[in-house]
């Protein structure tokens, strides 16, 4: 089951493009679980994530509404999660660990050429986490012509720094491997466009648009507060003595959503699907 969920998200994860490219740091649920420790021998996080953000009439000086996407396929490269006595019999101590944390190292690659890293520290505290994540992206972004096609002779290359910075609770259902929680925080977005061709006019006796001409790109950047729901389910079977034993994994589905205000009127959706092994 595994295999088929880590070939499914990277098949998702080259097979999106879009002209507009949202950068944003990583979410820290997925870490979160980590270092709860509640999944038995769980060390490694691999998330997809499709990411939406923009704004209506925000920049005066950009004609085209700024709006962009980018999907994301996150690996956890390196990890140090404390107490380093890790919790392995999951099914008897369900809670996991109440002073839990951890220092996270990941890497991304988003479709056609967006890769980056990412450190993360993350601490429970009780019932509750706080964490922040800091993304160094470098992308090469490519452009449109004037029907909407990829063109490669437009592009634009950037490099990219946003941080995230939250925190956030998720209740853990006794024996039943589910757990539900909320999360929320302050998040750094940056929208980059390589441009693209606009028609200028359209010919009266076809009825067709003439006459393309290159429109700039942009690149711009805000913060924006945002909150999050969360659903996780994981292996622990404390009837089978053989559970603590195995090795365990689970998958969290996450759904985030920006609150534009006045001072900060971006919006902001995340949808990511994490494989925990």
């Amino acid at each position: 089951m595994q295999k088929i969920f880590v070939i499914l998200l990277i098949f998702i994860s080259t097979s999106v493009y879009a002209n507009e490219l949202v950068s944003a740091a990583p979410s820290l649920t997925p870490q979160a679980i980590l270092a709860k420790q509640i999944i038995p021998r769980t060390t490694r996080a691999i998330t997809f994530s499709v990411v939406n953000g923009g704004c209506d009439s925000c920049f005066k000086d950009i004609k085209d509404k700024v709006d962009g996407w980018s999907n994301r396929f996150d690996v956890n490269l390196f990890n140090f999660i404390w107490p380093r006595t890790q919790q392995l019999d999951g099914a008897e101590n369900w809670k996991g660990n109440i002073w839990g944390g951890g220092f996270f190292i990941n890497t991304h690659y988003g479709f056609l050429i967006n890769a980056g890293i990412s450190p993360m520290v993350v601490q429970w505290i009780g019932p509750f986490y706080i964490g922040a994540s800091y993304e160094f992206t470098i992308s090469h972004n490519f452009g449109e012509d004037a029907n909407n096609r990829f063109k490669t002779s437009i592009s634009t290359t950037k490099a990219t720094g946003t941080f995230n910075v939250g925190g956030g609770t998720i209740k853990f259902m006794n024996n039943h491997g589910l757990g539900f929680g909320i999360h929320g925080g302050l998040r750094n977005l940056h929208i980059i466009s390589a441009g693209r061709e606009v028609y200028t006019s359209y010919n009266s006796y076809t009825g067709k648009k003439i006459n393309p001409n290159f429109r700039e790109g942009y690149h711009v950047n805000d913060w924006i507060f945002y909150y999050g729901i969360d659903f996780v389910n994981y292996t622990n079977l404390p009837l089978l003595k053989e559970s603590n034993r195995a090795n365990h994994w689970g998958y969290l589905i996450s759904i985030e959503f920006g609150i534009p205000t006045k001072a900060h009127p971006f919006y902001f959706s995340n949808f990511s699907l994490s494989i925990l092994l």
